[in-house]
C-alpha cells in the first residue's frame, strides 16, 4: 500500500502506512523469536547510549556496516546523537530493520526488556 501511495505522490499516506505495517510487525508474535538473533548487538547499542568505550567499539562495527547498510546505520547514529522517535529513526527502513530500532528504543526505555532477546 506505501508504495502504491508513493507512485501517487500521497507522501503523507504512504508514511501512515509504513507506520501501520510497523506496528503490526511489532505485534505479531514471532518478531520477538526473530529479534533474538540481534539480541547481542541491540543490547550492545542500548550500552553504548551511555558508554563511550562500548559507543567506539560500536561505531568500528557499524562502519563494516555502512556499505552495505547505510540508512540502519544512520538511523543507529542517529539513537546515539539523542534521536527517539521511531517513526522518524524508521523512515527509510525495512520492517526487520525497523523491527530492531523498536528493540533498542524500547532497551533504552526499559532495559529489563532487553531480557527477553537474551534469553534471560
Amino acid at each position: 500500500m506505501a508504495d502504491i501511495a508513493d507512485k501517487q505522490s500521497d507522501t503523507t499516506q504512504a508514511k501512515e502506512y509504513r507506520r501501520q505495517a510497523r506496528q503490526a510487525k511489532a505485534a505479531f508474535g514471532g518478531t520477538q523469536y526473530e529479534l533474538r538473533q540481534h539480541g547481542q548487538w541491540i543490547a550492545q547499542v542500548v550500552d553504548a547510549v551511555d558508554n563511550a568505550e562500548i559507543r567506539e567499539q560500536l561505531e568500528i562495527e557499524m562502519e563494516n556496516l555502512a556499505g552495505d547498510l547505510p540508512n540502519f546505520v544512520a538511523a543507529i547514529r542517529r539513537i546515539l546523537a539523542g534521536e527517539r522517535d521511531e517513526n522518524i529513526l524508521c523512515e527509510q527502513l525495512d520492517l526487520e530493520d525497523s523491527m530492531i530500532i523498536y528493540a533498542i528504543l524500547r532497551g533504552i526505555a526499559d532495559p529489563q526488556s532487553l531480557e527477553a532477546l537474551l534469553g534471560e
